[in-house]
């Protein structure tokens, strides 16, 4: 992140023909622009309460649902009891409640035919057409925004800590042109897509052996059995 959002999507070998320039939030290629969230921000702060409509459902973005899979819930509206935010998708969501533990979330389009809806505790974004949502999103997480944010807090204790709305949208964050932005979310995409696929062989590893230490401890499997020519 720090290589990317300092050099662009160049080649290691070329960072250093990249030309950047100095400014409040470090260096950065001289033709990007420094912008506050609140400059890239067209997201009206819209509100309803869906237990007005207690027999319609919901595409729910909560902050449980977010911590669980990273999945919105479809819950109806008898069951949602306070005012929640109505969103649109390629809106960019910011955990407000408690900011050490790191949230952001972006609405996508599962179901054309529910209104999404999330919870207040987020900060929600929805960027201006020169702003890619996805780099928005990854910008989110960077030392350029998340860090910021978690030292713009209200509250005693950690737990209770919120980001104080009007400091957030006022960081200021580098913007480059939208062909750039794009090329930047095609490499996180990539290393994402990495991470997936070795958390997944790693899970499967995890169950093999799991499977294999219960068999051997069981008598089920004995070490005699195992096939063990080649193992250094």
């Amino acid at each position: 992140m720090k290589y990317l959002f300092t050099y662009g999507p160049v080649p290691v070998q070329d960072a250093p023909n990249v030309r950047l320039k100095e400014t409040e939030i470090g260096m950065i290629p001289e033709e990007w622009e420094i912008k506050k969230i609140k400059d890239i921000n067209i997201y009206k702060n819209k509100t309803l309460n869906p237990s007005d409509t207690p027999d319609i459902n919901f595409e729910y973005y909560s902050i449980p649902a977010y911590q669980d899979d990273g999945n919105p819930i479809i819950e109806s509206g008898k069951k949602i009891h306070s005012s929640k935010l109505l969103l649109s998708e390629n809106t960019v969501l910011f955990g407000k409640l408690n900011p050490r533990v790191e949230k952001v979330w972006i609405v996508t389009n599962i179901n054309d035919e529910l209104t999404k809806i999330g919870s207040t505790e987020w900060l929600p974004v929805l960027p201006i057409k020169s702003v890619n949502s996805k780099y928005l999103y990854y910008l989110m997480w960077s030392n350029y925004i998340m860090d910021k944010a978690k030292t713009m807090v209200t509250g005693s204790t950690p737990s209770r800590q919120r980001v104080n709305p009007k400091s957030f949208y006022n960081i200021r964050m580098p913007v480059p042109q939208i062909n750039e932005q794009l090329k930047i979310v095609s490499i996180f995409n990539s290393i994402d897509e990495k991470i997936s696929s070795e958390s997944s062989n790693y899970i499967r590893l995890e169950l093999l052996f799991t499977s294999m230490l219960e068999q051997l401890m069981t008598g089920t499997l004995r070490v005699d059995d195992l096939d063990l020519e080649g193992v250094a």
